[in-house]
């Protein structure tokens, strides 16, 4: 029996706070299909009260990946996987879904392995941060010898008053902030790429062809140069 924490949809916005609760979650194991196949028992510590989606009337940008929800997959450690509808929330790094006709969140928890949905695959792990290692949502973008796994930031701005001379306020926002790129080895190192000119220096068997790559190609730390960038070494 395992257990996983799942909290309600968080305070976004004015929804109001709900309390946590506890999900149980039972899987059966069969050996003639060896898959875990998850079953419909759950025991609730209380009554769960649905929340209100954000208005967005009080807001510009969203912080989700993808504003409505998608049907996703979401795959655990003892590779047992079950299929909800989801919505990553990038602004504050968890996955919302929908379970038993209710609105939920998965923030992160140690069961899950990856999350695939809308052409995009989310994995659970550590990764630098700005003064230490932080445990998060990172999109797996390619995989092979090495993987290349990427983290976008999103930005929320308050609501700002008038200034002198302008003719109304500043709305609230979410706008797109930085994105980070991360090389995970064979053995799970990750490493922060920084620049372009580190890549080829973090793999010294194909140094003088990754730069050359590199020059050719003029690659640039941007998701889809980066991919390609990868699927060559990954043929290598």
């Amino acid at each position: 029996m395992l257990v996983v924490i799942l909290n309600i949809h968080s305070i976004l916005m004015g929804r109001p706070a709900i309390s946590l609760c506890l999900l149980l979650i039972f899987f059966s194991y069969q050996r003639a299909y060896n898959q875990a196949m998850l079953t419909d028992q759950f025991i609730w510590d209380k009554l769960l009260t649905k929340t209100s989606n954000p208005n967005p009337k009080l807001y510009e940008g969203s912080p989700y990946l993808i504003d409505s929800f998608v049907q996703g997959t979401i795959t655990l450690t003892s590779n047992a996987s079950f299929s909800v509808p989801v919505r990553y929330n990038l602004f504050e790094d968890m996955l919302d879904v929908i379970f038993h006709g209710r609105e939920m969140e998965i923030r992160h928890v140690d069961l899950i392995r990856k999350i695939e949905f809308a052409n995009h695959r989310l994995v659970l792990t550590y990764y630098p941060g700005k003064n230490k290692e932080v445990k998060g949502f990172l999109f797996l973008l390619d995989s092979g010898k090495l993987s290349l796994l990427h983290k976008r930031f999103i930005t929320f701005d308050e609501w700002q008053p008038a200034k002198a001379l302008e003719s109304g306020p500043t709305p609230a926002k979410f706008r797109e902030d930085r994105e980070e790129f991360f090389i995970r080895t064979s053995q799970g190192m990750l490493h922060k790429i920084k620049t372009i000119k580190e890549i080829s220096k973090l793999l010294p068997e194909y140094e003088s062809k990754m730069e050359t790559y590199i020059k050719v190609n003029k690659v640039k730390l941007k998701a889809d140069q980066l991919i390609r960038l990868f699927q060559y070494y990954n043929s290598l």
